[in-house]
């Protein structure tokens, strides 16, 4: 019976978990397009959220079994492949903690950015504007960290399964998912009061969420189609037979042996070699006074 491989069922499972992720990226541009949006009734925009939300729900099931299947099948393909698929689990989990971590450092640093000053019974709300500038820096530099480990990870899981020809794919696809984070850090950081650097009232034809949006979700969204070929064709080349498994070799089974004597019957005699006769001796001559 031949052995079932993990493989190319975590591939399948990648393969599903990216084509969520387009198609999310399409529905979260749709949405962010003001023209789109701008005469929608509140019910189309609510179907909208509820059918995102479906997605994630699937997003993360497939996730699981993607994660699962790739660890149960790192050994099969050799070390490079199995040493590539342990880091890629480690990156994962790192960019999980990177991401909850960014959302803790932003909360706390709003937080800490709002300075109440009583006024009576009426007390006004100030924002430090450096704090806050600060807390928004940090929280970019967090999500840059976890976009960087989450797209390495994608990278590392076919990168041994893939053709050379073909690894560019992979490679353009981790430089694709990284760009929007650093230019939406660059954007924010740079139209943050007190910096300076780009002030949104004199370039009034700038439209900052809309830029943003549409750098994050069609660069994105080039990168995530990227990635789905290349874990297709990894998939593929297994199935066709391309890259064969390392399993282990069989236990050879030890030689068998002779079988007890039953019960009441005797051993064979053991054969015991005869001393030569006294005929058989050739004569020694004595020797002389």
């Amino acid at each position: 019976m031949a052995r079932k491989l993990h493989t190319p069922a975590g591939l399948k499972y990648g393969s599903y978990l990216i084509v969520l992720l387009i198609l999310a990226d399409v529905l979260f541009l749709f949405m962010s397009v003001p023209t789109a949006t701008a005469g929608a009734q509140s019910s189309v925009v609510l179907t909208l959220c509820c059918f995102i939300g479906i997605i994630l729900v699937v997003l993360f099931i497939f996730f699981l079994l993607f994660l699962y299947e790739m660890h149960r099948g790192k050994r099969e393909f050799g070390k490079k492949h199995e040493s590539k698929a342990s880091t890629a689990l480690i990156l994962i989990i790192l960019s999980i903690i990177l991401f909850v971590v960014s959302f803790v450092v932003l909360i706390i640093g709003m937080a800490s950015a709002i300075m109440l000053t009583p006024d009576g019974t009426d007390p006004t709300i100030e924002i430090d504007a450096a704090g806050f500038r600060n807390q928004i820096i940090i929280f970019f530099a967090f999500l840059l960290a976890t976009t960087i480990t989450m797209s390495l990870a994608l990278v590392y899981y076919p990168l041994e399964l893939t053709e050379q020809g073909k690894r560019w794919m992979l490679w353009t696809g981790f430089g694709l998912q990284i760009f929007p984070p650093v230019l939406s850090m660059i954007l924010v950081v740079a139209s943050l009061p007190g910096s300076g650097v780009l002030d949104l009232d004199e370039v009034e034809q700038l439209d900052m969420n809309t830029a943003i949006s549409y750098a994050t979700y069609v660069v994105s969204l080039l990168g995530m189609i990227l990635f789905f070929i290349a874990y297709r064709a990894a998939r593929q080349r297994i199935l066709d037979g391309k890259i064969q498994p390392v399993l282990a070799q069989p236990v050879q089974p030890p030689p068998p042996m002779a079988p007890p004597p039953t019960w009441g019957q005797e051993p064979p005699p053991a054969t015991v070699e005869e001393p030569p006769k006294w005929e058989e001796l050739e004569p020694v001559d004595e020797p002389k006074e």
